[in-house]
């Protein structure tokens, strides 16, 4: 809409990175060292699933073009196999129950307001009695597993780096446009099999025709407090696009 060229908000799953993809911009969300423009950077990409959900087409050619950019401009780009994916949403679902999000329900029962498709889960975590509680023991646990998933990808992040040092759940990560859904190339994947029944739910729901023309947007995750390495990554990855 042109309203501003600028916008500041929150994001703890994406309420900036989402809104910005869906628009074609550029969304960080920074945590709670600058890349000289000529370094070689080290890249790891996830290509066509994360475990549990599959990418559709448009986006898999997005990520096929970004690797063949990064490639052509002389950076290396490696397979990063996305272990315990699955596992770290589903706390991260769970953690979105208690910390508030069935909690709101009480106020859309009490205003009529209609629940959006997407929140149907948390209306009926709500029916069954979850309102949002939270005591310390049930904290202790979550912090627990949170960082017991942490301390695992970090490890694995680090063991990539060449020289030791470090490299990455408060990553920085920010979006960015790659290019345009075309119905014409990004077809329905007809030698595809689904991971599971969420994951064919979700390859059913792309339509080359309704999609065509929309923005195929990617994101870049760094380490904790290197959000300047991320912006910087990005700027070389966009300009890596348009080479």
């Amino acid at each position: 809409m042109r309203g501003s060229p600028l916008g500041v908000g929150t994001d703890i799953g994406g309420s900036i990175r989402i809104p910005s993809a869906f628009n074609g911009l550029y969304g960080l969300k920074p945590t709670g060292t600058i890349n000289p423009p000529s370094r070689k950077l080290r890249f790891g990409i996830i290509s066509d699933n994360d475990g549990e959900i599959s990418a559709h087409p448009p986006i898999v050619r997005g990520l096929a073009m970004t690797k063949k950019a990064l490639e052509k401009a002389g950076h290396e780009v490696f397979e990063w196999s996305p272990n315990n994916h699955p596992e770290m949403v589903r706390e991260m679902n769970n953690s979105f129950y208690t910390l508030g999000g069935a909690a709101i329900l009480g106020l859309t029962k009490e205003h009529d307001e209609p629940v959006f498709g997407s929140m149907k889960s948390y209306e009926r975590a709500y029916e069954q009695g979850e309102h949002g509680t939270l005591g310390p023991t049930k904290l202790r646990e979550m912090i627990t597993a949170r960082n017991g998933f942490q301390k695992e990808y970090l490890d694995r992040w680090n063991a990539t780096a060449e020289d030791g040092n470090q490299i990455m759940d408060d990553y920085p990560a920010c979006t960015f446009p790659v290019t345009f859904t075309d119905k014409d190339v990004d077809k329905v994947r007809t030698d595809w099999k689904p991971l599971n029944k969420k994951d064919e739910a979700l390859q059913a729901d792309y339509d080359p025709e309704f999609y065509h023309g929309t923005p195929v947007a990617l994101q870049c995750v760094g380490r904790r407090l290197e959000d300047e390495k991320v912006l910087d990554m990005v700027e070389i990855i966009a300009n890596a696009l348009r080479m």
